[in-house]
């Protein structure tokens, strides 16, 4: 077993050179979780973090006189950050993840980077939560058990379209509503090969926007297209004026709900936008944090009922996010099919 990163951290009171303490910074740096089986990065475990936090703020606590003033400022910004990364997702520094999804006989591997900016309570949409990625990596097997009559194109199946520059079922229309960071509509369109129409909030556009754009060529060499626009849910005049009177074959909801008022806007929106056919359908996964979320699935399902929504079919996922603390043991999230005049399936909630 190799030496701990700990075993060669620079004593300040010989005066290390600035080489060598930004190089010792640098090599503490956490890597972003994305919880890929062959993720690599540096691994906290390996070394005593009490010893990595004492050293950090020794760093940042000295004047570091031996150094020229840009130099003291790098070094002290990158001891920052180190501890930032210490102190929890919401403390953490602007990072892109790289978001993996294993090929498989019928699509090659896929990888999505995705920038978050640091959040803030009001920023929750700067976040890619645990949610998304576990429902990226479930769209191909989704797509094929319930949406194949208009997902069906294999990989094997697209050299057509893509050679005449088409979307690889340019029949289907996907909207998703509250993209935040848009990995699980840049993953739609890839997976699926369709066009996908991201929205979300005025302040979250912006990095939506860089999203699709660094990840648009990923997408389409798959055979699907991406952009985004602005859909505030409470603003019905303002959707009207972005949206129009589209309507899609499929709308998708990756973990839309965290107020009491979200089941009754996500369901409007569903009715609104899902385009009136039988083979329409929505796709909507939540996550069973606690309690109120389950609270939160129920009353959407009674408010999915009511403007004759039915459910089509429904599965259970498990995953882990950084929200929380370290040893989690995940969190169990709730996928549904809904479509027009479809038979109606008791959601199974623990």
């Amino acid at each position: 077993m190799g030496a701990s990163t700990t075993d060669v951290l620079p004593n300040l009171s010989l005066a290390p050179s600035f080489d060598i303490l930004h190089s010792a910074l640098k090599n503490l740096t956490i890597a972003p979780v994305t919880w890929n089986e062959d993720g690599t990065g540096p691994n906290p475990a390996e070394n005593d973090e009490k010893v990595v936090n004492k050293f950090l703020l020794s760093v940042v606590s000295n004047e570091l006189a031996w150094h020229t003033e840009e130099q003291r400022e790098t070094i002290h910004e990158l001891a920052s950050e180190r501890i930032s990364e210490r102190c929890g997702r919401t403390a953490a520094p602007e990072m892109t993840r790289t978001w993996m999804i294993t090929a498989t006989s019928s699509l090659l591997e896929l990888g999505f980077a995705i920038k978050e900016p640091r959040i803030t309570e009001d920023n929750l949409g700067f976040k890619t939560w645990g949610t998304a990625y576990a429902l990226s990596k479930q769209l191909e097997q989704i797509g094929q058990r319930c949406l194949k009559y208009m997902v069906g194109s294999l990989k094997q199946d697209r050299g057509s379209a893509l050679a005449a520059g088409m979307s690889a079922n340019p029949n289907t229309r996907v909207l998703e509503l509250g993209s935040g960071t848009g990995l699980v509509g840049i993953a739609v369109a890839a997976v699926w090969g369709v066009d996908v129409l991201l929205t979300d909030l005025p302040n979250i556009i912006d990095n939506l926007q860089y999203n699709v754009d660094q990840n648009s060529a990923t997408v389409s060499s798959n055979g699907g297209s991406i952009k985004c626009k602005v859909l505030d849910w409470k603003n019905e005049e303002h959707a009207a004026q972005t949206i129009g009177d589209q309507t899609f074959e499929i709308v998708v909801a990756a973990d839309p709900m965290y107020d009491d008022d979200h089941p009754l806007l996500v369901a409007n929106m569903i009715a609104k936008y899902l385009k009136e056919e039988k083979t329409s359908a929505a796709l909507v996964a939540v996550p069973m944090r606690d309690k109120n979320t389950k609270a939160m699935y129920r009353d959407f399902v009674d408010m999915m009922r009511e403007r004759d929504m039915q459910l089509k079919d429904q599965g259970g996922i498990n995953f882990m996010d950084d929200w929380g603390t370290a040893g989690d043991e995940g969190v169990e999230c709730w996928w549904s099919i809904w479509g027009w005049d479809v038979p109606w399936v008791t959601p199974a909630l623990s």
